[in-house]
């Protein structure tokens, strides 16, 4: 699944959840989600939590 942007920017969302670094910030992209992120932590931790609610609902 790609994600494209009026200003171009184009993000693909399939396959697991991950952090990527671009030239205006850092994301954590996967599973249909592009979420911004203010720090590598921020990012780690949103995996984190997503990993765990998917695992409670039997999504991975």
């Amino acid at each position: 699944m790609t994600l494209k942007f009026s200003d171009g920017v184009e993000f693909d969302a399939s396959g697991d959840l991950r952090i990527e670094e671009r030239h205006d910030g850092l994301y954590v992209i996967g599973r249909g989600l592009v979420c911004a992120c203010e720090t590598r932590e921020e990012a780690e931790e949103l995996i984190r939590t997503l990993r765990k609610r998917l695992n409670k609902k039997g999504g991975e």
